[in-house]
């Protein structure tokens, strides 16, 4: 996997990436969000990443949807106040990731890893629908 294939917002220099998810049979859409750009849904994501940028001490959290079947670059993406309600939000929209989070040690490897799981065990973007 190239830089180039990460979702924009996690190029940012900042971009700290604590914890992935692929979504896949463990997980069910709660259907109490709806992520929208433009007025399109962005329908389900195939892949969920918990990121923080700042310092430690004054750093902002954000839960970020991804489906790289996708042929644009649009995301969801929700700020939060700490970790843990980026968690909650996350269990909130898709019931069972509370207990499939993968922490990223590395995170080059991290990212090539949860892509890689999202890549091949994720249906395309039309049979999640």
């Amino acid at each position: 996997m190239q830089k180039e294939d990460l979702p924009p917002v996690l190029m940012h220099d900042g971009a700290v990436v604590l914890l992935y998810s692929p979504i896949d049979a463990r997980h069910t859409p709660t259907g109490r969000t709806s992520h929208q750009v433009d007025g399109e849904s962005l329908g389900p994501a195939s892949c969920l990443i918990i990121y923080r940028c700042g310092t430690e001490s004054e750093a902002a959290y954000y839960l970020l949807g991804y489906n790289p079947q996708r042929s644009d670059d649009k995301t969801s993406l929700t700020r939060h106040i700490d970790l843990e309600a980026a968690r909650r939000q996350a269990e909130f929209e898709y019931a069972g990731v509370g207990s499939t989070w993968e922490p990223v040690q590395d995170q080059r490897a991290g990212f090539e890893r949860a892509m890689a799981k999202v890549s091949d065990d994720a249906p395309d973007e039309q049979d999640r629908l």
